[in-house]
């Protein structure tokens, strides 16, 4: 073994620790969102575990390989939303007492807030608006009248 392999099972190590923390996080969302395509993170895994099979050789290739994979499917599972305790994006859980002003629009399925001065939204295109303004009114520590509609 020598240390690019060393390298690359600390590098492994760091993701997965990463992405069991980002699949904790994303088992708490109760209302999903759309975060984008689903597929582009998982497949880039996918991409590079099919290289590694054709790059490494012996134990290395299958582990190296066999961790990308798990990689992919884990992070397909990865949900974006709402949960109890905040927003959720691909796994990372921003807290609703640092995701304010929030700011539902009925007309385009999204709900605003800002996160670290960046303002963000999120598209709920499947989800009422009215059980999204309600959820927010319960778990994000607001009045009705707070989580409002801006036209």
């Amino acid at each position: 073994m020598n240390w690019g392999d060393i390298i690359f099972y600390v590098l492994d190590a760091v993701i997965a620790v990463m992405l069991a923390r980002m699949l904790r996080d994303s088992g708490k969302v109760e209302i999903e969102a759309y975060a984008g395509p689903k597929w582009v993170i998982p497949g880039l895994f996918w991409s590079i575990a099919l290289i590694s099979v054709f790059t490494y050789q012996g134990i290395f290739r299958i582990i190296q390989t066999a961790v990308l994979i798990g990689f992919g499917i884990v992070y397909w599972f990865m949900k974006s939303g709402l949960s109890p305790e905040g927003v959720v994006m691909i796994g990372r859980l921003y807290p609703y007492e640092k995701s304010k002003p929030i700011k539902v629009h009925d007309e385009n399925r999204t709900v605003d807030f800002t996160i670290r001065k960046a303002p963000t939204t999120v598209s709920f295109p499947n989800q009422d608006m009215h059980k999204v303004r309600a959820y927010l009114s319960d778990h994000a520590g607001m009045a009705r009248k707070e989580v409002r509609e801006k036209h």
